[in-house]
């Protein structure tokens, strides 16, 4: 998804409210982590402390926040890929911080059956950068760790998967390749990534 502005945004207008200014790198360097975590991060980085129910009003202001505004965009090309790499016998699966029961998973019904696997924050205890998600992913693919690969955008992502066991390439949506310096591998856009899955 090309959800990056949009994901930033639904924090910058909820944020706003209490007087909290944020730019986006700092936003996106925390991308995969729970919200009330990013939240309560992004506080404490202005050296201020916030109560546990105050947390919880801004988590759910900034999901309302998202729904209002979420385009919903994908990129150019990255259904084509998909469908390629499923028509070449791959295995797929989605690991997603999104959540069903919150009505904020991105995806129809008729997307999600381009993949085997599809685990959600609404299946795990523990989310990125725990390796619980890619653990649960590679389980459910009945593969080995191995040899899986998964294509992040965020730290705590790879993070999460290399934990799991898995390799990771980078793709510089969001962020800067210095950002993603952990994965394995570092791409500037799906052009790249197609050619490195291709060759």
């Amino acid at each position: 998804m090309d959800s990056g502005a949009d994901y930033f945004r639904a924090y910058e207008l909820a944020l706003e409210q209490e007087g909290l200014k944020v730019a986006p790198r700092e936003v996106l360097l925390r991308e995969g982590r729970r919200t009330g975590e990013v939240i309560a991060a992004l506080f404490a980085d202005r050296g201020k402390t916030i109560p546990e129910e105050k947390v919880l009003e801004l988590v759910e202001r900034r999901r309302r926040t998202y729904l209002q505004i979420a385009r919903h965009l994908f990129f150019r090309k990255a259904w084509d890929l998909l469908r390629a790499l499923r028509e070449d016998g791959f295995k797929l699966g989605l690991v997603t911080g999104s959540s069903r029961k919150n009505d904020v998973l991105p995806i129809t019904p008729e997307r999600e059956e381009c993949f085997d696997v599809v685990v959600t924050a609404d299946d795990i205890t523990h989310p990125k950068p725990d390796p619980e998600p890619f653990s649960l992913a590679v389980r459910s693919l009945g593969a080995q760790p191995g040899r899986c690969l998964v294509i992040e955008n965020a730290p705590c992502g790879i993070e999460s998967a290399h934990r799991a066991g898995c390799r990771v390439i980078a793709l510089c949506t969001t962020l800067e390749p210095a950002d993603l310096r952990e994965a394995d591998w570092v791409v500037a856009d799906h052009r790249e990534l197609k050619a490195l899955l291709t060759t």
